[in-house]
């Protein structure tokens, strides 16, 4: 099959530069999210699978089509599991799979790579079994424990991420629009 992408961490490394645009003090993070987008389509009898990435504390403008960043385009014979995951070559996925850090000046910033746009094939190809969602649909940024809260029910939360030593409890404010957003 036919094939064209870039190194994941150039492609992360561009997002952030795109990302700082919208935000600018992005090095003050601990872990930035990285979207992973993945969708196909047929372009004349061609299947098409076209891989994008964005900085998602970039914002809202860093998820427009606009200031997405190309990964990669893959062809493949039909839009069907087996064939795609054959399709992408497996130093592309390993690519993906050990980048973990990138450096912003003199920190190092931890990748946290998130699933967005068709999950459907981005979990086959990354072989995983299945997944939960925490939030009603991709593109809703409050969580669906929380899709209750208004102005008037707001209040704080306490988020605990990962395990073991790299285990973090951080505090977010929750209203009706997503600490995410703003």
């Amino acid at each position: 099959s036919t094939s064209a992408y870039v190194k994941f961490e150039y492609a992360v490394r561009t997002a952030i530069f795109v990302a700082r645009k919208y935000e600018p003090k992005l090095e003050q993070h601990d872990t930035l999210n990285i979207r992973f987008n993945m969708d196909s389509t047929l372009i004349g009898n061609k299947h098409i699978v076209a891989i994008s990435v964005n900085c998602i504390e970039g914002g809202h403008p860093c998820q427009t089509a606009k200031n997405l960043v190309p990964l990669g385009l893959f062809e493949v014979q039909k839009e069907n599991t087996e064939l795609l995951r054959t399709s992408l070559p497996a130093e592309f996925i390993n690519d993906i799979k050990s980048v973990k850090y990138i450096a912003i000046g003199a920190k190092n910033i931890r990748i946290r790579v998130r699933l967005g746009g068709d999950l459907m094939n981005a979990v086959y190809v990354f072989r995983l079994a299945g997944f939960s969602s925490n939030y009603p649909c991709i593109f809703c940024t409050p969580h669906k424990d929380d899709l209750h809260v208004n102005e008037d029910t707001a209040y704080d939360k306490t988020i605990t991420e990962g395990k073991g030593k790299n285990k973090t409890i951080i505090t977010v404010h929750v209203d009706a629009t997503s600490y995410h957003d703003t």
